[in-house]
């Protein structure tokens, strides 16, 4: 199947779980906590339904061996070795959570991440700015 001959509506499915995400917990929080395996599911055969139907079972069932196989496996084990490497990084110092601070530490995970890619900075710099927000009274910046 190519992916480039696939008219746009093919891609709602994935906003809607854009938007799930996105949503969800905040407009509905005791249903996402409970349900968001079986919100996440209803849009994937929300995509694999309607495929098995116009190209074939077997198309379908290739394309969903392939996403699972060839994209979510990986980037799990991605994300695996990423959060085991960076684990033993301790980034040492005097940090104290503030706006200036966790601005400064977003702008090095920008810079980082040309480097090291999105993942691998997110995952190394999480643990340090959590540890110097973990004592802020006020854990959120609003105006």
């Amino acid at each position: 199947m190519n992916g480039a001959a696939l008219a746009a509506w093919w891609g709602l499915p994935f906003a809607g779980l854009l938007l799930s995400i996105a949503l969800m917990p905040l407009l509905l929080p005791r249903f996402w906590h409970h349900h968001f395996g079986k919100v996440a599911a209803a849009w994937s055969l929300a995509v694999v339904g309607p495929m098995a139907l116009q190209f074939g079972p077997g198309v379908a069932g290739h394309a969903l061996w392939h996403m699972l196989l060839g994209e979510y496996l990986p980037f799990i084990v991605l994300l695996t070795a990423l959060f085991t490497v960076s684990g033993g990084i301790h980034v040492r110092g005097n940090l104290h959570g503030s706006p200036g601070l966790n601005t400064a530490v977003l702008a090095l995970g920008a810079v980082l991440a040309s480097v090291m890619g999105t993942t691998g900075a997110s995952v190394l710099l999480i643990r340090p700015l959590i540890r110097a927000n973990d004592n802020r009274r006020h854990t959120v910046h609003v105006f």
